[in-house]
């Protein structure tokens, strides 16, 4: 969902802080007073939050609502003005049109602001410093807070709604992506989009907005593309489109969710540009090879697959490539390559299903009955109280998140460090 007003925040958060030289006289614009006001309580609540935690920061930013969360830009890019040069009279916002704003401030405004920069400064911060927690803050209102913002959300493979509130995803990125190259926190705002696209997909909760800006801003990290292949992959599947055909949405919102094939083929450009960047990624490679069978393209899916059983290392990792090359096997029309993949498949996870009803499945295809039933006797051998959700497959969709908690320790580590930089004299 993009309104416009929502475009026109994104595009003016985008813009650099330091503004070129104009050749158009700017526009004139007063701010309201509560604007500013709200912006002053912002700079405290980010000096105050304790990243990762549900306190009083949390607490009163997640109150506001939609229309404050929305101008808060505005002022902020004065705050950042400010804490570079607390004498500064001039303040211009980028515009979509080529004419900028300049913003107008009372005495007392400008000292409001002024007073929130040099408590920031004070604090050991830099404007990109300030940007960085912030964008900690509104991750924390988005996941452990209660405004999650705009995602598709499922339970036990079903669709079980729309959260749509204050979109401090949004926000987040917005933040994220206004740093400057110039101030070097590239890394750590990639490794924070790692984190929580990690957190998103590990939880069920699918964002094509979030991954499409991740891989925008850093189109050659391979974990980056991994994860927005991933999602492209879960997009593909029957419970997501079933979902979205039956969905009631408000007029103004809109999924980007793209039918079938071609959910799989942005999965298998993405995957493959993952691929190219870092070879040895053999949990990319699995994915890959199975969006390439699923595009009806088995023999590459093989080749593709037999390079990951030979890599993977990890059993659940090899458990998915000899699942997988089997099902590319048997629709390559290799009968007994496939029957044999399946079998190790069966191997690494004793009490997998998913491997003993494709052994089924290929005998009963090929009229061999007997051995069909005997596929299954592990299955139903198998004592009461097992669980039957032992089969890694049930986990498939979600675990490229697995790793979210570590990555969301280090992002938040990272995002919180600080320049300490000298405080600048009053004027």
């Amino acid at each position: 969902m993009i309104r416009a007003a929502a475009l026109a925040f994104v595009c003016f958060l985008a813009a650099s802080a330091a503004l070129p030289a104009q050749s158009t006289r700017p526009g004139i614009s007063r701010n309201r007073a509560a604007d500013i006001g709200y912006a002053v309580r912002w700079v405290a609540a980010v000096l105050s939050h304790r990243p990762g935690e549900l306190d009083a920061a949390v607490e009163e930013i997640a109150g506001w609502d939609a229309g404050v969360v929305r101008e808060l830009p505005i002022e902020l890019l004065s705050v950042r003005r400010l804490m570079r040069d607390p004498r500064t009279r001039n303040f211009l916002v980028p515009s979509a049109t080529t004419i900028p704003r300049q913003l107008i401030y009372s005495d007392s405004e400008r000292e409001s602001l002024r007073a929130a920069a040099l408590s920031a400064n004070r604090a050991g911060y830099r404007d990109d410093d300030l940007v960085l927690r912030g964008v900690l803050l509104h991750t924390d209102i988005a996941t452990i807070g209660s405004t999650a913002g705009m995602v598709l959300r499922f339970s036990d493979g079903r669709g079980v709604g729309l959260e749509r509130n204050v979109d401090h995803w949004q926000m987040a990125r917005a933040l994220a992506n206004s740093v400057e190259s110039s101030a070097g926190r590239g890394p750590d705002v990639a490794l924070w989009y790692r984190a929580t696209l990690a957190l998103m997909e590990a939880s069920d909760r699918w964002s094509v907005t979030h991954a499409a800006e991740a891989v925008a801003h850093f189109p050659d990290d391979a974990e980056l593309l991994f994860l927005a292949g991933c999602l492209h992959e879960a997009l593909e599947a029957a419970r997501v489109q079933a979902s979205l055909a039956g969905a009631r949405l408000p007029s103004d919102t809109t999924f980007h969710v793209q039918p079938p094939r071609d959910e799989l083929r942005l999965a298998e450009a993405l995957l493959k540009r993952a691929l190219d960047r870092q070879p040895a990624f053999v949990e990319a490679r699995i994915r890959y090879g199975r969006v390439l069978t699923l595009l009806d393209r088995p023999d590459d899916a093989v080749k593709e697959l037999r390079r990951a059983t030979d890599a993977a290392g990890d059993p659940v990792l090899g458990y998915f490539a000899q699942l997988f090359l089997g099902a590319a096997s048997e629709a390559a029309n290799r009968r007994d390559d496939a029957r044999r993949a399946y079998e190790r498949a069966a191997t690494l996870a004793p009490q997998a299903q998913s491997p003993r009803l494709s052994l089924s499945q290929l005998a009963a295809r090929a009229g061999d009955r007997r051995a069909a039933m005997r596929a299954l006797e592990p299955m139903l051998e198998q004592p009461s109280g097992v669980d039957d959700r032992s089969d890694p497959w049930w986990a498939y969709a979600t675990s490229q998140g697995r790793a979210f908690d570590a990555l969301m320790i280090e992002a938040r580590k990272r995002l919180s460090t600080l320049h300490r930089v000298a405080s600048p004299d009053a004027p």
